[in-house]
């Protein structure tokens, strides 16, 4: 999800009240299932961060961390301007797979 314009100085507190609860709508799901999640800047559009959000299993935490982790190490986010395609094709799969949608086994090592 590609960030939203920050409410100027002259706006009024009802109007960034109504903005401030916006980011809701992609954490609140993890937020009631409990499962771990973590978001992560992967590329830029019209000079605004996109975010990617990782999900793991219940207590998962370590293995989002992981992967979040290999996915900051894989390459610079700030060089996919706009183009999120070339962001995928760059960095296809973090379990080494190899495309998009398969899941890592369990067991297997993401760093």
């Amino acid at each position: 999800m590609k960030a939203t314009p920050i409410p100027g100085k002259d706006a009024i507190p009802q109007e960034i009240t109504r903005r401030s609860w916006e980011p809701t709508r992609n954490t609140c799901p993890f937020n009631v299932t409990g499962h771990p999640a973590i978001s992560l800047p992967c590329g830029m559009e019209d000079g605004r961060p996109i975010g990617l959000m990782l999900v793991g299993r219940h207590y998962a935490q370590e293995t989002i961390y992981r992967a979040a982790a290999a996915f900051e190490r894989s390459g610079d986010w700030t060089n996919v301007a706009g183009n999120v395609t070339r962001r995928r094709l760059a960095y296809p799969s973090l379990c080494g797979r190899g495309h998009k949608g398969h899941r890592a086994a369990p067991s297997s090592k993401l760093v």
